[in-house]
């Protein structure tokens, strides 16, 4: 399947107070660059980050990566607004399967998203699951990026595609990095 990922960096990165999180550095890479590496490392060609248009840094990191920048012209509007400018990207661009991927989870493993790839079907979702919480990233199948693409995302991905009523796959990871978003401080910390 041809499958490319969008990487949702438009927040502001407030509860953090270090400006956008894409820029944090982690072990000597950014979380933009540890993300955008997991990615290409699981055999991913296509990837779109969505970003703010406050973010000066944003365009000439993208760039630096050779990645496409989405700009969502209103990040104020939440998360699922940037899904939604970053499914449209991917659908143009004629993707089949799309990893929805929060660039607050700097730690996921290359297989994990290889192996989400690979469970994903066509009129399906697939999720990972560690210790019983599901995670991040998200791999969507192209039906349920069609319907998520009629209507107007609701305030969670989750919730959208609860309404959508998609079929779920869960699949069972031994990666932490699945459900160790970095949102506090104390999240950064524990993490490096």
């Amino acid at each position: 399947m041809n499958v490319g990922a969008i990487v949702l960096a438009a927040g502001e990165g407030r509860r953090l107070g270090l400006g956008p999180k894409a820029h944090v550095d982690l072990g000597g890479a950014t979380f933009l660059e540890r993300v955008v590496r997991t990615c290409r490392d699981a055999g991913i060609d296509r990837v779109w980050v969505v970003g703010r248009p406050t973010d000066t840094r944003i365009e000439p990191a993208c760039e630096a990566l050779s990645v496409a920048l989405v700009v969502n012209p209103e990040p104020e509007r939440g998360m699922s607004s940037s899904v939604h400018v970053g499914l449209r990207a991917a659908q143009d661009a004629g993707m089949l399967g799309v990893v929805v991927f929060p660039v607050d989870h700097p730690l996921v493993r290359t297989d994990t998203v290889a192996n989400l790839m690979a469970a994903v079907r066509e009129d399906a979702y697939a999720r990972p699951v560690h210790g019983g919480r599901h995670g991040h990233p998200v791999v969507l199948g192209a039906a349920v990026i069609t319907g998520l693409l009629a209507h107007d995302l609701r305030p969670s991905l989750r919730d959208a595609l609860g309404a959508l009523g998609a079929r779920r796959i869960d699949l069972a990871v031994e990666d932490a990095g699945t459900v160790d978003g970095v949102d506090l401080a104390a999240d950064l910390a524990r993490v490096r």
